[in-house]
């Protein structure tokens, strides 16, 4: 996903890789999966992590991560102004996409398939969940 990505979006976006931490108040300290910045927004990236809510955040949930994900990190993006969160489950080959809406990170559609990802926070982004999974290394379905 992160190479989809970055073939994508690399000329509109700064996208990190965990690890990298999103310092969201003195208290709260997230470490997602995938963040994105915008250019015109790199002044809360330091050396120590990004400093307030970035554009968009994804979580790749597993069977252990999926209530964490959707329920409490969910609360606290929205909380800190997350504009967009994309929840990926590879178990279930979904993208399910979060958009901010007053103080709530609200599920706006669940992609699967061959269905073309959109997002207003991120129009370059131009994949399906199918274009994830075949960019996998590992296909999901070969370990077992």
């Amino acid at each position: 996903m992160l190479f989809i990505l970055n073939n994508s979006c690399r000329n509109e976006f700064i996208i990190f890789p965990s690890p990298i931490d999103i310092i969201l108040s003195d208290t709260e300290v997230r470490q997602p999966d995938i963040v994105m910045i915008h250019l015109s927004r790199m002044s809360i990236i330091s050396n120590r992590g990004i400093h307030g809510a970035p554009d968009l955040v994804v979580e790749v949930t597993s069977e252990h991560s999926r209530r964490r994900d959707k329920v409490r990190k969910r609360v606290v993006y929205a909380q800190y102004g997350v504009r967009e969160y994309w929840i990926v489950d590879l178990s279930n080959f979904t993208l399910e996409q979060y958009i901010l809406d007053g103080d709530r990170l609200e599920l706006v559609k669940v992609y699967s398939s061959d269905d073309p990802i959109h997002s207003q926070t991120v129009s370059c982004a131009a994949f399906s969940m199918n274009g994830i999974v075949q960019s996998l290394p590992i296909q999901p379905g070969l370990l077992e």
